[in-house]
């Protein structure tokens, strides 16, 4: 059982938590991983009753199998993942020049991570708690907001923002705080680069918006999600499959002019449509053939040359496939 954060209910399932590379014109989904959460309490570990859990399909696998991988990662925790997705991208030699995130991973262990690597990361924050290094003096960001004066607008988002340069855990970030009009709430990125403006960093930050977009395509379009099978390593192997596809739609779309993933998937479907029209076409037509040899005692490869060397035929045989593909679709 999770909790789901949309209907604001438990729900029986798994967690998705994706990593998407984004190169200002395509969005690839480069690893995913399942989890489930244990919870605080001792008589309902993952929100399940005991007997409920023992029910639950299992399966022997080899501790070096990527099954058992896929399995120890279930209960691994949300910021030790990011860390591990974002050095396996590096060791692939993926080049990331900064990693957005949102408040949910944005912790001193990634931005260590992060920076360790000549990378910046931007990002929302709220652990109110925090300490951060301003004027000499360690503050909360709330404090923090209070001691930056007047706040200035910025035209062009239409926000009112301050900012502060600050020292998190001896590296130097900023401390973006911003909201719309004047009864807004206040929100907090931080970014480790100090060189950018308020309005770099938030055009940069809305960059992440992409992931959101790529949610709704793979639920809409490719019914992530919606495996049945009680097989963990079959809902994983479903998921692959969701990725890859989604990664050929992207290459597509990378290169032709479509005016959303939505459309190309369409465009995507008829295409099928039209290969599984002719390939069933083309063995109706090959039965008939067969049968009619079969009646008369004809050589069916002599029957089916006559056939296709003749134009008159040829285009009648053409013209039924283009009328079957049109009613189909």
């Amino acid at each position: 059982m999770v909790f789901d954060h949309v209907g604001h209910r438990m729900r029986l399932g798994f967690k998705m938590l994706f990593a998407l590379y984004f190169d200002s014109i395509s969005s690839i989904p480069l690893y995913f991983s399942l989890l489930s959460e244990k919870g605080k309490r001792e008589d309902k570990p993952f929100g399940m009753r005991q007997k409920d859990l023992r029910r639950q399909f299992s399966k022997k696998r080899l501790k070096e199998s990527e099954g058992a991988s896929r399995i120890n990662e279930l209960t691994a925790s949300k910021i030790e993942l990011v860390i591990r997705i974002f050095f396996r991208m590096v060791y692939h030699c993926i080049t990331v020049d900064c990693v957005l995130c949102d408040s949910w991973f944005t912790c001193d262990d990634l931005i260590t991570a992060v920076r360790s690597q000549k990378c910046h990361l931007i990002g929302m924050y709220k652990f109110v708690k925090t300490k951060f290094e301003f004027k000499d003096k360690l503050f909360s960001y709330i404090e923090i907001l209070h001691l930056t004066g007047k706040a200035k607008r910025c035209k062009k988002m239409n926000l009112y923002y301050k900012t502060a340069r600050v020292i998190y855990k001896g590296e130097p970030v900023t401390l973006f705080f911003s909201k719309i009009g004047h009864g807004g709430d206040w929100k907090v990125i931080l970014f480790t680069d100090t060189k950018l403006s308020f309005l770099q960093a938030i055009e940069i930050y809305q960059i992440r918006w992409s992931i959101e977009v790529f949610f709704k395509d793979v639920k809409q379009l490719l019914n992530i999600g919606c495996c049945q099978s009680i097989n963990f390593d079959a809902q994983i192997a479903d998921t692959s499959i969701i990725m890859i596809t989604y990664i050929m739609l992207a290459h597509r779309f990378r290169y032709e002019k479509y005016v959303s993933m939505g459309a190309l998937f369409r465009a995507a479907q008829a295409e099928d449509l039209q290969k599984t029209i002719d390939i069933t076409l083309r063995e109706l037509f090959l039965e008939l053939v067969k049968t009619v040899c079969r009646i008369f005692r004809k050589d069916i490869d002599e029957l089916m040359e006559l056939i296709m060397n003749d134009p008159e035929t040829a285009k009648w045989v053409n013209h039924l496939l283009e009328i079957s593909y049109r009613q189909a679709v």
